[in-house]
């Protein structure tokens, strides 16, 4: 990265850019999904059971005479009922947090960060930089279960482990504190965080997702639906009606459709929309775990030295779109470094970082291949 740097000053004459091994293939993400993005789909939207139901229409042509098909012959029937058991998600890791926190509080990465260091260095929740989502056995009876059993009852209590060894547990609050404590606190001077609202908006969250993820799983009857247009099928699933109630009493994932007889489609509404989403920095951080770049620690400051370089910018909306500047960086560098900014090459690096701390790869050997590829760019 600071070789690469360095060649970027020589070559734009600018001592602000930088290269990392990280960063560039990240910064090729964003402006690939860009071009996607430049292909259209037809969402239509309507009301249904007084829900908004969602439909994805590759053609566009196609997509228009359904919409207004759905407007005026739709029909639908129930092909089969059952019951189905929902379990709560997992408690939040790095990358699952900042993508909540970008989607429902529309907080950057560094703003999430920030609150999250924040939470931690006031002893409110557990360390925060983390890829695990274990939860020791403190978690579970001495946090979890108290608030849990004092305010649903005993039957609602169901420990998970949701993993095992690691360093460091799933993020969750330290004692059984509900946001509304941690704001008296902070009245009463016990805690200082510098921007309460926030940071409480987000232990609210990290808060309910750990509770529910220690709560029984619920049962509930869900109806498939046939729907049918003279041009277009297609099949959809719906929670129809809780059988026993469990985690969603704390932190819902689905929502209760009531199914009414000979009910009509409202609000029919056509968009033409891309084919894929520009990447938004909560879903560009999940891009990263899922393909094996970077880190819980850096995953955050990634994103924001992309956006501090001026390499891509912040939509309205929060999606993230490259710059002119950006696409010159790395078509400067995938013409004249290909193979150092290939993510290949990175993801071959953090996993012999996690072979050299297993012990069962020699860190001089990876050392003395990455002192030669310097050498060779500093020629």
């Amino acid at each position: 990265g600071f070789v690469l740097s360095r060649r970027l000053w020589q070559a734009f004459n600018q001592k602000t850019l930088s290269a990392g091994r990280v960063q560039s293939p990240v910064l090729g993400w964003v402006i690939k999904r860009a071009e996607e993005a430049r292909e259209k789909k037809a969402r239509i939207t309507f009301l249904l059971f007084g829900h908004p139901l969602v439909l994805e229409i590759e053609d566009l042509e196609l997509g228009a005479k359904v919409a207004q098909e759905i407007a005026q012959t739709l029909s639908w029937s129930v092909v089969k009922e059952e019951e189905k058991t929902k379990n709560p998600l997992p408690p939040y890791t790095t990358d699952s947090v900042l993508q909540d926190a970008s989607q429902k509080l529309r907080f950057s990465t560094k703003e999430t960060m920030n609150h999250l260091q924040e939470l931690f260095e006031s002893g409110l929740i557990t360390y925060h930089r983390t890829d695990s989502t274990r939860i020791s056995e403190a978690g579970r009876y001495q946090v979890a279960r108290p608030y849990i059993v004092s305010h649903f009852g005993e039957e609602f209590f169901y420990p998970r482990g949701w993993g095992e060894g690691g360093a460091h547990e799933g993020i969750r609050p330290t004692r059984p504190r509900e946001p509304k404590e941690i704001r008296y606190m902070v009245g009463a001077g016990l805690i200082s965080l510098s921007s309460p609202d926030k940071a409480l908006r987000l232990y609210e969250l990290i808060f309910r997702r750990f509770m529910a993820s220690q709560m029984r799983p619920a049962k509930v009857l869900v109806a498939t639906i046939s729907f049918k247009t003279p041009s277009y099928e297609w099949e959809d699933e719906f929670v129809t009606r809780i059988l026993q109630e469990g985690f969603e009493k704390m932190y819902p994932t689905f929502n209760i459709v009531e199914l009414q007889e000979g009910a009509r489609p409202e609000k029919v509404d056509l968009k033409r929309v891309p084919k894929v989403e520009l990447y938004t920095e909560g879903t560009l951080v999940q891009e990263m775990k899922k393909r094996g770049l970077g880190r819980p620690s850096t995953y955050a400051e990634i994103v924001t030295t992309l956006i501090q370089r001026h390499y891509v910018k912040v939509l309205p909306g929060g999606r993230l779109y490259p710059t002119r500047l950006g696409r010159q960086v790395y078509e400067y560098l995938k013409e004249h470094f290909p193979k150092e900014v290939d993510e290949e090459l990175t993801r071959q690096l953090e996993e012999a970082m996690d072979k050299i701390e297993a012990g069962t790869l020699d860190y001089q050997e990876i050392l003395q291949q990455t002192y030669e590829i310097r050498r060779y760019l500093e020629e």
